[in-house]
């Protein structure tokens, strides 16, 4: 549960809102919203399904780096089995005159 002045994130646009009133399935937020004169505040109503704390943002970065780790080692691992040895990508270098 959180209380007033908590600090949450929308999932969908990472972007910070403070908690002014959570509700049973919405929270009310208030979030800054930048401006040409600079920096203004908004309120919003969010349900509490789009909203988490940072500690469960951390969590959610930290997951879809190590996917994207994962994808990434298992395309090496491709092109080291289609070339049949290690996969190093080639290099130009300018020979000196």
């Amino acid at each position: 549960m959180t209380k007033f002045g908590d600090q949450l994130f929308v999932k969908s646009t990472d972007e910070p809102s403070f908690v002014i009133h959570q509700f049973r399935y919405f929270t009310l937020v208030r979030r800054p919203v930048m401006g040409q004169d600079g920096i203004h505040y908004k309120f919003g109503i969010f349900f509490n399904s789009e909203l988490e704390t940072l500690a469960e943002q951390t969590k959610r970065t930290l997951e879809t780096i190590k996917a994207r780790n994962q994808i990434a080692e298992l395309e090496m691992q491709d092109a080291v089995d289609a070339t049949g040895g290690p996969f190093m990508p080639q290099m130009l270098f300018k020979k000196p005159s």
